[in-house]
Parts: C-alpha cells; structure tokens; sequence
C-alpha cells in the first residue's frame, strides 16, 4: 500500500544518510571496499529488522488501546494491519 510505500522509502534514505555520514567521519579509511559493502549490508539489514520490530510493536499497542475501547476486530485490522490470531491473542 502507499504507507507501506512511503516509509520503505523514508527508510531507505535515512539508511543512506546514516551510512553517508559515517562514510564522511573516516570510519572506513583504509577498510577494503568488500569490508564496507559487507558493513552496509549489515547496518541496512539490522536498520530495517529494528524499525519493523518497532512498528510492529506500536501496531500492537494500538490495537490494545483500541479493544480496550471497544472496537471490533474487523476496524481494529483495516487500520492495523494484524491478523485475527494477533488480536485474539491480545484479548487474552
């Protein structure tokens, strides 16, 4: 979806910036160019499990938030985004 969309893309550049800026401070003077691709791979990988991790973590919230105002499963997942089995498991 555009959301999904939009943050991938936002991801991505806060990625680059982040390895554009450790590039600039000399952090990789004298490392071998396979050593900094290998390092970026790694950081951008890390980077994107951390945010989903988060963003997952907020969607749980919310979706808490919400059943314990009330709200049915079917609104809680149109703006969510979590599966029956992730709501139910809320509830308990």
């Amino acid at each position: 979806d555009k959301v999904a969309d939009q943050s991938s893309y936002n991801l991505d550049e806060i990625i680059a910036k982040q390895l554009e800026e450790e590039r600039r401070s000399g952090l990789f003077d004298g490392c071998d160019k396979r050593f900094i691709k290998s390092y970026e791979a790694a950081y951008a990988k890390k980077f994107r499990e951390g945010f989903e991790k988060g963003r997952r973590e907020v969607r749980l919230e919310v979706a808490s938030n919400m059943l314990k105002y009330g709200a049915d499963t079917d609104f809680i997942k149109k703006y969510t985004h979590l599966s029956d089995e992730e709501i139910a498991g809320l509830r308990k």
